[in-house]
C-alpha cells in the first residue's frame, strides 16, 4: 500500500506573486490536523482518492480572474496592440 500526496508551488516568473500551495492527499480529513482551522492553514489541502491533481481542484483553488488582466505588468500586453494590422 503507497501512501501518495501531490503538492503544487506555482508563481510569476519574476517569483514576486506567488500562489498559496495545494496539498493534495487521500485523506479527507487529516488526524493531525482535526484541531486546527483549517482557514489558518498556509496551504489548501484537498483531497481525493489517488491524490492527483484534477482540473477541477486546480480550478477551485487557484482560478484567479485578475490574474491575466493586471495592465500594469510589464509583459502583459494590450490585446487590441497585439491584433492590429
Amino acid at each position: 500500500d503507497r501512501t501518495r500526496i501531490t503538492v503544487l508551488l506555482a508563481c510569476n516568473a519574476t517569483g514576486t506573486k506567488k500562489l498559496k500551495p495545494i496539498v493534495i492527499g487521500s485523506s479527507i480529513e487529516l488526524r493531525a490536523l482535526s484541531d486546527i482551522n483549517h482557514a489558518n492553514l498556509l496551504v489548501t489541502y484537498c483531497s481525493n482518492s489517488k491524490a492527483w491533481m484534477r482540473s477541477d481542484i486546480f480550478a477551485e483553488c487557484h482560478f484567479n480572474p485578475n490574474l491575466n488582466s493586471s495592465d500594469e505588468e510589464p509583459g502583459h500586453n494590450d490585446s487590441e496592440e497585439l491584433h492590429s494590422t
